[in-house]
C-alpha cells in the first residue's frame, strides 16, 4: 500500500494493483477445486506459500522509507491536527465502505437462493461478478486523472447503492446477474480512488498503511451488523445497512 501511495498518480498505481490481486484471486478459485482434487486440501496451503514466496521476491527493491517523510526536526502531524483529521476522516470513510461492501457481498448467494435461482447459476454469476473487479480496477488507469479523486468516489457510491436497491423485492435472473457483476467492477474502481486519496492527504506517507486495516475492520462490522437484523429469509436488512453505510462513507 506504501508503495503504490508513493507514484505520481496513487488511483492509477491503486487501479493495477487491485486488477492484478482480483485477476490472481479469480484465478486461484479457478484452480482450486482441481488442486483440490489432485492433492488434496494441503495442495492449497502449498499453493499459498508458493504464491508468499514469489510475492515477496521484490521486497529487496521496494525502498526503505518513505519520499514524504517529515523533513529532519519536523514531526508528522497526528490524527487530529490540520493535516491529520482529514486523514481520520478518509480512513473512516474507507471502514464505512467497506462495510457497506462486505455487508452486501457476504449474502448476495443467499439473496440469490431466497429468490429461488440454483447454486450453479449463483456460483457462475458470482465468478462474473469477481472477474468484473479486474475492470473496475483498469478503470482508474483508463480515467488516468481527467476527473479528480473525489468525483469517481461519489459517483461510484451512488452506482453501489443501486445495484443494492435493485435486489430488493421480486428477484429475476438478469437483475441478479447485472447487480452482482455491476457491484463486483464498482467497489474495486471506488477502492483504488479512495486509497489515492488518503495517499494524496497524508503528506508524510505515515498514515496511508493504516488503509488496509480500516478495509478489513469494515470487512468485519459490515456483515456483524447486518446478521444482527436478518429475520429468517428476510434479506432486507442486509439492503438498508448497505445503503447505510454507503451513504456515511461520503460524509
Amino acid at each position: 500500500t506504501a508503495s503504490l501511495a508513493e507514484q505520481r498518480k496513487p488511483e492509477t498505481a491503486f487501479g493495477i494493483g487491485l486488477a492484478v490481486q482480483t485477476l490472481l484471486t479469480t484465478v486461484m478459485m479457478a484452480l482450486s477445486a482441481g488442486i483440490i482434487e489432485w492433492q488434496g486440501l494441503a495442495g492449497i496451503f502449498r499453493m499459498l506459500a508458493l504464491l508468499a514466496f514469489v510475492v515477496a521476491l521484490p521486497v529487496g527493491w521496494l525502498p526503505a522509507r518513505s519520499a514524504k517523510s517529515a523533513p529532519v526536526g519536523e514531526p508528522a502531524p497526528r490524527p487530529g491536527s490540520t493535516h491529520g483529521a482529514p486523514i481520520v476522516a478518509g480512513l473512516i470513510g474507507t471502514l464505512l465502505f467497506y462495510a457497506g461492501v462486505l455487508g452486501f457481498w457476504v449474502y448476495l448467494e443467499r439473496i440469490g437462493h431466497a429468490a429461488g435461482h440454483s447454486n450453479a447459476l449463483i456460483g457462475t454469476i458470482l465468478a462474473w461478478s469477481l472477474g468484473a473487479g479486474v475492470l473496475g480496477g483498469i478503470g482508474p488507469v483508463w480515467i488516468s486523472g481527467r476527473v479528480g479523486i473525489a468525483r469517481p468516489i461519489l459517483l461510484t457510491v451512488l452506482i453501489l447503492n443501486a445495484t443494492v436497491l435493485m435486489t430488493v423485492g421480486k428477484l429475476t435472473l438478469p437483475v441478479f446477474a447485472l447487480s452482482a457483476i455491476v457491484f463486483g467492477a464498482m467497489w474495486v474502481f471506488a477502492t483504488a480512488y479512495q486509497a489515492a486519496l488518503i495517499a494524496t492527504l497524508d503528506r508524510y506517507g505515515r498514515y496511508v498503511v493504516l488503509v488496509p486495516a480500516a478495509q478489513g475492520a469494515g470487512a468485519m462490522i459490515g456483515p456483524a451488523a447486518a446478521s444482527l437484523l436478518i429475520q429468517g429469509d428476510e434479506y432486507l436488512a442486509v439492503h438498508l445497512i448497505a445503503v447505510a453505510f454507503f451513504a456515511g462513507s461520503l460524509i
